[in-house]
């Protein structure tokens, strides 16, 4: 079974269709919460064999990533930008902060695909 039939992710193919998994959540309350799953989309014969496994791999690439993750490369090229303006004015140590910056950005990116 490849990873884009695999029913534990979010997205999973089969028959030539994607489907959402069904999802299984504890609330606070102690309940449990359980959404049914659903086909996302069914593939033809004009797009070829495996293209539904691989639309399943791709959302399911997406949905891995962190919900943070953007947020967090768009504050640290803000701050980026922020050093290399206070370089500008001769302000010490911008070097060694950015970097610290493009290491943690490279750091995110790597991590988040």
């Amino acid at each position: 079974m490849s990873a884009g039939e695999r029913q534990d992710c979010p997205y999973y193919a089969k028959d030539g269709r994607v489907w959402k998994s069904p999802v299984q959540r504890k609330n606070d309350d102690g309940s449990t919460t359980i959404s049914i799953g659903f086909p996302v989309c069914r593939m033809d014969e004009a797009v070829g064999d495996g293209a539904a496994e691989t639309v399943a791999y791709l959302m399911n690439r997406g949905a891995d990533r962190d919900p943070q993750f953007e947020e967090m490369v768009t504050l640290l090229r803000d701050l980026r930008l922020f050093a290399e303006s206070m370089k500008a004015f001769g302000v010490n140590n911008c070097e060694r902060v950015i970097a610290r910056i493009d290491g943690a950005i490279a750091k995110l990116e790597a991590s988040n695909g």
